[in-house]
């Protein structure tokens, strides 16, 4: 099914939203292969950003990374947590040389005085509030 300028979704509905497996292609060539629950992301899936070849899977809830592994082109590894689709909590990178560091994140809701409040992001059956986040690893 096409979503106008959203994108594309080939997989399950149920009661008229993306619900079971399923594939959305999006207009600047990301894609998110997984699951879905009424319209949002919801359990095992992956996000390919196609700019930069990166990826995160894992576990999603509501439409939101909770818990799993950010991959870098370079084969770097971030495994853990994740809230905002940021990491978030205990985690640990792991390098191609099989060094590991481990250690937690730490966010902070960064105020945006350009911003307008509130400021939403909607795509076809999920919205999801835009803000600010200031992550830094301890």
């Amino acid at each position: 099914m096409t979503y106008g300028k959203k994108g594309h979704y080939n997989g399950y509905f149920e009661s008229g939203k993306r619900h079971g497996e399923g594939v959305f292609m999006y207009p600047n060539g990301d894609t998110y292969s997984g699951w879905w629950k009424d319209g949002l992301k919801e359990g095992k899936g992956t996000y390919i950003f196609k700019d930069t070849g990166m990826k995160v899977k894992g576990i999603w809830r509501a439409g939101s990374l909770t818990e799993g592994v950010w991959e870098l082109p370079s084969g770097v590894l971030y495994k853990g947590i994740f809230e905002n689709n940021k990491p978030n909590g205990e985690g640990q990178w792991v390098f191609t040389n099989e060094n590991v560091v481990a250690g937690e994140y730490k966010q902070t809701v960064k105020e945006d005085e350009d911003a307008a409040p509130e400021e939403e992001e909607e795509e076809e059956g999920e919205t999801a509030k835009r803000i600010k986040v200031d992550v830094k690893w301890t």
